[in-house]
């Protein structure tokens, strides 16, 4: 059976009005397009920081985008800690071994498990976010080459990020990101952190295919950065976003 053709009317569509409007929509468009993100109501995926070869820091992350219901589970020094909340209210609950935090510290872990939102969600879907709000799009002529052509995007909203500025590398053949850098600490005179996106996955919707790069790889040290373990449910149980226990990772519970 073919897949619906992914369709939407012209309104819900980004606007392009400028060189820089028109290489974000085609790296946008290089990732699946808008047609078929705006239909894709459930990720799951896993943050991770690789150096010397050891994986760490993993959170776990499954949003509803719609309503903007979330789940995180991330490990905190040797606690593992289960947030669920709203990613629009910044209203939830964190909880411990399944029992519910106090009211101060549940309060200060949702400000992290935010931050955690913010920042992992940044680093798998940035080329999907290029025309949300507050997102500023500028071509950088001086810096294209024959090989890639460069957007560089300000953030009016930067919290819980690296940095409010980013260069995006595009191929010229695909679209594809290849590397992105940013200021370091935010600081305009630090030298930029630059990383190199690799090993790139794509995902069959009934709308069409979405990819993405699962590795983004420091070029000036041994740091990996891992947005992996992406999938795209169709739906998924109620109680993953009610169930105080850990579930996401435990394989046949996911599926």
């Amino acid at each position: 059976m073919q897949s619906p053709k992914a369709t939407l009317p012209p309104e819900a569509l980004p606007v392009v009005e400028t060189r820089a409007d028109s290489l974000a929509m085609r790296i946008y468009r290089a990732w699946g397009g808008p047609e078929v993100w705006a239909r894709l109501a459930y990720i799951r995926f896993d943050f991770a920081v690789v150096h010397d070869g050891m994986r760490q820091l993993v959170a776990r992350h499954l949003w509803h985008r719609p309503s903007g219901r979330y789940r995180l589970e991330w490990q905190r020094g040797d606690s593992l800690y289960v947030a669920l909340f709203n990613v629009h209210t910044r209203e939830g609950q964190v909880y411990h071994h399944g029992q519910p935090l106090a009211a101060k510290v549940s309060q200060r872990l949702l400000e992290e498990a935010y931050r955690r939102y913010r920042n992992d969600s940044f680093w798998l879907l940035a080329p999907v976010q290029l025309f949300e709000a507050g997102v500023l799009r500028f071509y950088e002529a001086d810096s294209s080459t024959a090989a890639y052509e460069v957007l560089r995007i300000e953030l009016q909203q930067a919290e819980g990020l690296p940095a409010a500025r980013y260069w995006l590398y595009a191929d010229r053949q695909t679209s594809l990101v290849l590397q992105w850098a940013y200021p370091m600490h935010d600081n305009p005179r630090a030298l930029l952190a630059q990383y190199r996106w690799t090993d790139y996955q794509q995902w069959q919707t009934p709308y069409g295919i979405v990819r993405w790069a699962t590795q983004k790889a420091f070029l000036y040290g041994p740091l990996v950065i891992l947005t992996d373990h992406v999938t795209f449910p169709g739906t998924v149980p109620e109680a993953w976003f009610a169930n105080p226990l850990p579930i996401l990772g435990l394989g046949a519970q996911e599926k």
